[in-house]
């Protein structure tokens, strides 16, 4: 029940912009799904920073990052990798 009242976090950025999005960058920490990657489309976000995805997270997302990366591309929108290396975990 939980996930049918609440939105992804790039949905909620968009939202609370209240502004013309047109040319902004969106920094997100994980690849978004193929509805959060057309809301980018649409409002006009032209680059998406994202760190590079762990195995893990490929393994269970791997095809739907496929279909938004190709969205992506599609549309113009350029993806930045940050690569992993750069972010320190805190214990």
């Amino acid at each position: 029940m939980k996930l049918l009242k609440t939105i992804h976090a790039e949905e909620n950025a968009i939202l609370f912009a209240k502004r013309d999005l047109d040319a902004c960058n969106i920094w997100i920490t994980h690849f978004p799904c193929s509805n959060c990657a057309a809301k980018i489309i649409q409002t006009g976000i032209s680059n998406v920073y994202c760190p590079e995805q762990s195995k893990d997270f490929l393994s269970r997302w791997g095809e739907k990052i496929k279909i938004s990366a190709d969205m992506f591309k599609q549309s113009g929108v350029v993806v930045a990798w940050l690569p992993l290396s750069k972010f320190s975990q805190k214990n």
